[in-house]
């Protein structure tokens, strides 16, 4: 399951990749019969937490909402402002 979401200019740290901060797909994807992984992907595909997948949202239900979508964009700058370090 996937969706897009657009959010304000200057809200998110920029792609390493494109410099997009405006445009996201918030994916989610069942793991276990009671876990699911919500994260965020850039528009062009780049996702920081491919190589990494603990430091995606960890939820029962797996929902794409505006909760887990806030949720993963709050990591995607945590991540990125860490590798910028």
């Amino acid at each position: 399951m996937a969706r897009t979401v657009k959010v304000k200019n200057g809200a998110i740290v920029p792609c390493p990749k494109c410099g997009n901060s405006t445009e996201f797909k918030i994916h989610s994807r069942q793991c276990a019969e009671d876990h699911c992984e919500v994260w965020a992907e850039c528009k062009c595909g780049y996702d920081p937490t491919a190589h990494d997948s603990m430091e995606r949202l960890e939820s029962v239900w797996g929902g794409t909402d505006y909760a887990n979508a806030k949720a993963t964009l709050h990591i995607w700058n945590d991540l990125l402002q860490r590798e910028a370090v």
